[in-house]
């Protein structure tokens, strides 16, 4: 009640009926946070991405012939593309945080 959050609504069937104002009713309004959990889930997906990329690259066998020459460069291409991914999801999930914490 201090903080404004609820007021005492008297009434004759009973003594003590608290109701929300409109500053509490928006402390529980999550139609607010929906861009925050979509944004937290892609965050997640594109991390996710980026782990499973990076640990199919370091699980696939680099052969030493001259054949493989250009399998070596794709896999320099999906270690960049996994890196890319992961550090774009901890990138999103570090903003959301941060904008959770002091929004």
């Amino acid at each position: 009640m201090e903080k404004g959050l609820v007021r005492a609504n008297e009434n004759e069937l009973m003594k003590h009926l608290y109701e929300l104002t409109t500053d509490g009713r928006r402390l529980f309004d999550v139609s607010g946070y929906r861009a925050f959990f979509f944004m937290g889930i892609s965050g997640y997906i594109l991390y996710s991405f980026g782990l499973v990329i990076l640990i199919n690259c370091y699980n696939a066998p680099i052969y030493d012939i001259s054949f493989f020459t250009p399998l070596e460069n794709e896999l320099l291409h999906q270690q960049i593309i996994g890196i890319i991914l992961l550090m774009a999801g901890i990138i999103i999930e570090a903003i959301l945080f941060f904008r959770l914490l002091y929004d």
